[in-house]
């Protein structure tokens, strides 16, 4: 894992304020600076000081070879030596030496053992004057100056003198004459110079300079510090003004007193907080007049709603909201009270074809699906179906398609017409029986006549004839059949021509109670069961043409069970619309049920499928039901049993 996280820094270093940065750039450049301004000024003092340092070793080797001349040619060792002697007073000198022509040592002055064989034999070995700079073993480096003593061609002998101060005959003869050139070389001078005290100059000028250094760091660090904060305290401001300003608050300006750049930003800045200002009032109040009409459409939108809702709740049809397949996406009461479902089991769960039965269903299809997209018919759409709802049961109804201008959406209006198609029938069917009851008047009192003289005479000649028996059977049959026949026209008078009914207030159960207890003896293998509905209570009807359809239907009930089973007679009171309640009594049987063929003519005249039966006891029962504005219905299986359901309305007061 690296010690430095290099894109974590820079994450960090952008996040940085400008006066940081300015900082920061302005630290680095002045130490690179200063560390490149140290290390050129130590360079240049370091090469001065070695070429100083040269300059005065030279000097001194050539002087000194200059003035051990005469004392070479005199063979003066003690002068040589005092000379070697004075010269070693100098810390910077290490050793020194005098040679002659030959090589050998004539002084020397080797106090810390510098000079080696090998610096010996190079300056034997050199020429003329030679410079060396030798590393030593403990790192120390120094000058080794290698000067010959040269003889001039037409020097005068010198006669040896002693006791006489080296440096001042150095100084004596610095005018002295060139000596170098082709002259002849009586010996040499070998002198080694330490730079340590160059090294140690060389040190205090380090820390001179980096002291320097460091002080013209801190004190420009310091201005900068200064300018970089008065520089970025206007920047500084408008950053929090730009701030508060994106927060909301546009009250706040900041200072304009300088006359440069950032003077000319703050002053721009200012009127553009102005403008802004102007700007959000102008839009506050655009807003507050748009949410005043906003407010105000809504309002209107919702009261629209409201009243469509209600509409659409309350109209007296069922109607329903589809989308283009044909699923029900909304529906009002109506629709619920038609189809016996809850609103959340209908929305989003069924489509509307599935009320309806196959054949209205093909009809359907092509406007509701796919394929409606190809049909040219042009809504809306007016069509009787029948309606199938939760229980089986089937009502006519008047279903109307309309289209929803801007949507792909249907709106479908159902009108229950299944009482009006039966009240239709109810109409048609009295109007021909009216008729037909008038034709059956005046033929029944036609035939009535003869019969009452056919039974008289047959009477009479029964009664006052000596007859022989077989006469008297025949005049008997001719009676019975006269009778016959004539109770047939007084059943057929009654269908055809019903009596008013007489309402009268009764108790309904009571009423059931005694019409079953006359066929008691007529249940040994049958189970009478009564179920009431105590919610009931009292009913005006006509007690008699009721009690007349309870004994036709228990009759009827009875001969379908000759082998016994259970007769049950239910009666309920049921709301099928607000403010409208209904009676339903239901007489069941488990006998041997009624065939599909049969069940759509047990009501007409004249049908029966008993041997003796007339064909008059449901046709009248159904005539006196409907005078009593209800309905009667008939539902059976062969095997299984029959159930017949009469409806009527509720009433507990006088029509």
């Amino acid at each position: 894992m690296n010690r430095f996280n290099i894109p974590l820094i820079l994450t960090k270093f952008r996040r940085l304020g400008i006066r940081a940065k300015w900082l920061i750039y302005t630290f680095i450049f002045i130490s690179l600076f200063s560390t490149a301004l140290v290390s050129f000024f130590i360079t240049a003092g370091k090469q001065d000081l070695k070429r100083e340092m040269k300059k005065w070793g030279e000097s001194l080797a050539k002087n000194l070879a200059e003035n051990a001349y005469h004392n070479v040619r005199a063979k003066n060792y003690a002068g040589l030596n005092s000379y070697l002697y004075g010269i070693m007073n100098y810390e910077e000198i290490i050793y020194s030496a005098i040679l002659d022509e030959s090589g050998s040592i004539l002084a020397i002055d080797d106090r810390q053992s510098r000079l080696t064989s090998e610096i010996l034999d190079r300056a034997i070995a050199a020429p003329s004057g030679q410079l060396n700079s030798i590393l030593e073993p403990d790192g120390s480096e120094h000058y080794c100056f290698i000067e010959p003593i040269l003889m001039p061609r037409e020097a005068a002998p010198v006669t040896p003198t002693t006791h006489h101060d080296p440096l001042e005959q150095a100084i004596n003869e610095l005018n002295w004459p060139d000596l170098h050139g082709e002259n002849q070389r009586l010996g040499t001078v070998i002198l080694g110079v330490s730079l340590k005290a160059m090294t140690f100059k060389m040190g205090r000028m380090r820390d001179r300079a980096i002291y320097i250094a460091s002080l013209s760091t801190m004190i420009v660090f310091g201005f900068v510090l200064w300018a970089v904060g008065r520089m970025t305290r206007p920047i500084k401001e408008l950053d929090r003004a730009a701030q508060l300003v994106a927060s909301g608050n546009l009250g706040h300006t900041v200072t304009a007193d300088r006359q440069d750049e950032l003077g000319n930003l703050a002053r721009s800045f200012n009127e553009m907080i102005q403008k802004l200002k102007q700007s959000q009032e102008q839009i506050e109040n655009y807003t507050k007049t748009l949410e005043n009409r906003v407010a105000q459409r809504t309002r209107e939108l919702q009261l629209s709603e409201q009243k469509y809702r209600t509409l659409f709740e309350h109209v007296g049809n069922a109607v329903a909201l589809l989308d283009e397949t044909g699923r029900l996406l909304m529906v009002n009461r109506g629709f619920e009270a038609l189809s016996s479902y809850s609103r959340s089991d209908l929305e989003q769960s069924h489509s509307l074809t599935e009320f309806l039965d196959r054949e209205d269903c093909q009809k359907l299809s092509v406007f509701l699906g796919h394929s409606a997209n190809h049909v040219s018919e042009k809504f809306p759409i007016n069509q009787e179906c029948l309606f199938i709802d939760l229980h089986r049961q089937i009502k006519r109804v008047n279903l109307t398609i309309n289209e929803i201008p801007g949507d792909s959406k249907l709106l479908v209006s159902i009108v229950d017409v299944t009482e009006l198609r039966e009240l239709q029938k109810r109409v048609a069917r009295s109007e021909h029986l009216a008729v037909l009851g008038e034709l059956s008047a005046a033929i029944a009192h036609e035939i009535r006549n003869p019969l009452v003289a056919i039974n008289t005479s047959a009477g009479i000649l029964k009664n006052s004839l000596d007859l022989e028996d077989e006469d008297k059977e025949l005049l008997g049959i001719i009676s019975e059949e006269a009778m016959r026949l004539n109770k047939i026209i007084d059943d057929f008078l009654k269908f055809a021509r019903p009596n008013e009914p007489h309402f009268q207030q009764i108790d309904l159960h009571l009423l059931i109670q005694e019409t079953v207890l006359l066929f008691k003896s007529r249940f040994d293998k049958i189970t009478a069961q009564m179920q009431f509905d105590q919610n009931i209570g009292l009913l005006y009807c006509d007690p008699d043409q009721i009690r007349q359809v309870l004994m036709n239907l228990i009759i009827n009930a009875i001969e379908a069970m000759p082998t016994g089973g259970i007769l049950t007679i239910v009666t309920q009171l049921v709301q099928t619309r607000p403010h409208s309640t209904e009676v339903v009594m239901k007489i069941k049987d488990t006998g041997v049920g009624i065939s599909e063929a049969d069940l759509k003519r047990i009501f007409q005249p004249f049908f029966t499928t008993k041997k003796d039966g007339i064909g008059m006891g449901l046709a009248v029962c159904e005539r006196i039901i409907q005078n009593h504005d209800g309905s009667i219905q008939v539902y059976s299986q062969p095997g299984i049993g029959t159930e017949f359901i009469i409806t009527f309305p509720f009433k507990n007061k006088v029509w």
